[in-house]
């Protein structure tokens, strides 16, 4: 019920290993009603299915090594990676892994709209700083806290 709530996407994984104890895949235990709908597909479809084939194609191994990784070690970890080409309209998201006792629990969020928010501050800061024109910025007493170089 406290998956429902987040407004990321959740997946409860569980690994699933060969005859060696290798881990070959994490199988979808639990997953809230966001993650259902970033992979497009209904709960029924994705319970109890391996993860490996629902991961991107561009971020499928790499990311799978880091699912392993943080299931064999308990060390968690955290990534923003782009899943589309560098355009304006690049999907952006904010990836958290961390172990469980017999799986990992993956956290996932959009922050496309966090990341063009700060392309256009650096943007908008660049052509300040290089403008030949004066640029001063004062905080609400009135005292300059920023000058550019023109």
């Amino acid at each position: 019920a406290s998956i429902e709530a987040s407004f990321d996407a959740i997946y409860l994984l569980e690994t699933k290993k060969d005859k060696n104890g290798e881990i070959i895949d994490f199988l979808i235990k639990d997953l809230n009603a966001n993650a259902q709908k970033q992979l497009s597909y209904s709960r029924k479809e994705l319970v109890d299915k391996g993860i490996y084939q629902f991961l991107p194609e561009s971020i499928r191994d790499s990311y799978f090594e880091k699912f392993k990784y943080v299931a064999l070690s308990g060390k968690a970890f955290e990534s923003e990676f782009n899943m589309s080409s560098h355009t304006e309209d690049s999907d952006w998201y904010y990836l958290q892994v961390v172990p469980l006792s017999n799986g990992i629990a993956v956290y996932n969020r959009d922050i496309s709209e966090r990341k063009k928010s700060e392309d256009e501050i650096s943007r908008l800061s660049m052509i300040a700083q290089k403008t030949s024109n004066a640029v001063a910025i004062t905080d609400a007493n009135g005292h300059i806290v920023w000058v550019n170089e023109g």
